[in-house]
Formats: C-alpha cells, sequence, structure tokens
C-alpha cells in the first residue's frame, strides 16, 4: 500500500464526512506525527472550528527513516481540493 495514497484517500474522507454534516472543511493547518504503536498520524484543523479538529491514522508496518513531517503533510495535502486550503 502506497501510504501517501492511503492518506490522501483518508484526507478526502474527512473532508467528505464534514462537508456531508456542515461542517467547515476549510483547511487551516494539518499536523503530522509517525506513531511507532499505531503509524501515521494526522489531525487536521478547520477554519472557525478549532474546538473539532479532523484525525486520521494509517498503520506503518514499520517506522519511516527521516520521517519530515513537512514533506508528508505536503504530498498528502495536495489530494485536497486548492479552494479548500487556506494558507
Amino acid at each position: 500500500m502506497d501510504l501517501i495514497a492511503a492518506a490522501q484517500r483518508a484526507l478526502l474522507g474527512v473532508l467528505s464526512e464534514r462537508a456531508q454534516a456542515g461542517k467547515h472543511v476549510n483547511v487551516v493547518q494539518m499536523d503530522i506525527d509517525q506513531d511507532i504503536g499505531t503509524g501515521l498520524d494526522a489531525w487536521i484543523y478547520f477554519e472557525s472550528d478549532d474546538e473539532d479538529p479532523g484525525f486520521f491514522a494509517i498503520p506503518l508496518a514499520e517506522p519511516i527513516e527521516d520521517f519530515d513531517y513537512r514533506r508528508y503533510a505536503a504530498a498528502i495535502m495536495s489530494a485536497a481540493p486548492r479552494a479548500l486550503m487556506l494558507r
């Protein structure tokens, strides 16, 4: 399984669920962390909705060497529609 592709699908799933629930979907920030116990964890923060960040986790078979959260966040966020990115 391609990690970036799986994370992009998970991000689009979070955005879709929020849109269906009538919640904000404009992304302000994404924080990525590698958790050895669970995998790649991502928190998505939305405009005007600091109390309800989105979250997804992608299991990892083994740790990512030289993990750079900025590179992974940028690659994952590239799947989201540009209109939703608030930078």
